[in-house]
């Protein structure tokens, strides 16, 4: 199955819909944990890494962005060392 969502990366109200759309997808208790395990595992939260379990789990393009971008500022990095 395939649904395309449009989002507008300028509008911070999309980065939010992002977010709020895959745990929609995944369920909030299964987005909690995933979230917490790539937060806790640096060393597996690379962009590459992330975006192949995204793409397994049925999540693409601008969501998996906005998602990979929380989990680094979670962490306290700069994303261009990830």
């Amino acid at each position: 199955m395939h649904t395309e969502i449009k989002y507008d990366s300028e509008n911070p109200d999309d980065h939010e819909r992002a977010i709020n759309d895959i745990k929609e997808w995944l369920g909030e208790e299964q987005y909690h944990m995933i979230n917490a395990q790539f937060i806790d595992a640096k060393e597996m939260a690379t962009w590459p890494y992330f975006t192949g379990v995204c793409e397994m789990g049925g999540i693409s393009g601008f969501p998996v962005k906005i998602w990979f971008e929380n989990i680094v500022e979670c962490r306290g990095e700069d994303e261009s060392n990830v």
